[in-house]
């Protein structure tokens, strides 16, 4: 069971990729019994620590993170795979990782099967049974509707009232809930990504969890997905990491450019008060350099006060060719009349040591 990073995602797997991941192979433990069914969690263990929703989900349903498998057993699988003993479910992606290719040299891997509700890359079509790829808000809506309705049937319908010790039903139940509705933005049809497998998944699960209403869980699970304050910047850039390869024909005659976008909740004074503008920039610089990318975005969001939601973001071209991005980005027939972008004054004063961090107040938040 392996939970995959997203298309052009290398770093953290989500809420939904580690839940579908967990709860797939919970499912496929009892009906599969002539197999040991191991949930991989593609991040080392040490930074299951930036994943503040994913543990706040642990602890409300009482599983043991120390029991789990990371990055740092990798040794174990690439094992199995040298004895070809070794096969793939993959959930919340529909093709093996880059940095996972390294199991299928050691030995002959199969994929066996795929959870997924991203874009399908038509892989694998003639060894994953199922291979369920489709386009819903959450891949936790899929596993639901793929083997919780199932499972009642084989292992008894339970619906716990308040108060009573909990059962598989229970936890599986507020398992699955959690990222549906992180997901889809607590099934508001306003932001476009509830469909209604996710709706019907959710009133399927809501008699098992034991709450009388869902009322406020969306509000704390991503209060705790947006506390970033035990996180170092450093930490930040790498939490919500995306990165892109582009084909870039204007500034460097037809190179690729690897572009990287850290996405951090709160906007930047925030952190500025906090740590310095001299400390970010220095973890931005220190995580650029371990990542090797070519151009990096640290994009910000959050409410200003007597403002409303407001987006902003750094940018630092390291790539010598895109130096001269910040001022093109500020033309007048640029992106900053597309996305309405004003420089900001905190990095100005950096300019003078040297710096090529710009700040800038992005005014359309859509």
């Amino acid at each position: 069971m392996v939970n995959e990073k997203r298309p052009s995602e290398p770093e953290w797997p989500y809420l939904d990729s580690i839940i579908s991941a967990l709860s797939t192979a919970f499912f496929l433990s009892w009906s599969k019994k002539e197999h040991i069914v191991i949930p991989f969690i593609n991040i080392d263990r040490e930074d299951l620590a930036l994943r503040s929703d994913t543990e706040f989900i642990f602890q409300s349903t009482n599983v043991d993170s120390s029991l789990l498998f990371f990055r740092d057993n990798l040794a174990l699988f690439e094992s199995l795979a040298a004895k070809g003993q070794l096969s793939l479910f993959l959930v919340d992606h529909n093709h093996i990782s880059d940095n996972l290719l390294n199991l299928t040299s050691k030995g002959p891997v199969k994929v066996v099967g795929i959870i997924d509700h991203h874009e399908d890359k038509k892989l694998y079509m003639d060894t994953a049974q199922p291979r369920r790829v489709e386009l819903v808000g959450s891949c936790t809506s899929l596993v639901a509707d793929q083997y919780f309705k199932e499972a009642l049937t084989t292992l008894g319908n339970q619906c716990p009232k308040s108060g009573e010790p909990e059962s598989w039903t229970m936890q599986l139940s507020r398992l699955l809930l959690g990222p549906i509705l992180i997901d889809t933005r607590d099934l508001k049809p306003e932001f476009g990504k509830v469909q209604p497998l996710d709706i019907e998944m959710t009133k399927l699960l809501i008699p098992y969890t034991g709450w009388s209403t869902l009322d406020g869980l969306f509000a704390k699970i991503d209060a705790e997905r947006q506390n970033t304050d035990r996180l170092s910047f450093y930490d930040l850039l790498r939490s919500d990491y995306k990165e892109w390869t582009v084909l870039e024909k204007k500034r460097t005659g037809g190179q690729n450019v690897r572009v990287g976008i850290s996405s951090i909740s709160g906007l930047i004074q925030k952190y500025v008060d906090r740590d310095s503008i001299e400390t970010m920039v220095a973890a931005i610089e220190r995580w650029t350099q371990k990542t090797g990318v070519d151009l990096h975005l640290a994009t910000f969001s959050g409410e200003q006060a007597g403002v409303g939601y407001q987006r902003q973001m750094i940018v630092r071209p390291i790539l010598k060719t895109l130096a001269g991005l910040p001022q093109e980005l500020e033309a007048a027939d640029g992106m900053a009349k597309e996305l309405q972008l004003e420089r900001l004054a905190l990095t100005d004063s950096l300019e003078d040591k040297g710096r090529v961090e710009v700040a800038y107040q992005q005014h359309n938040t859509l």
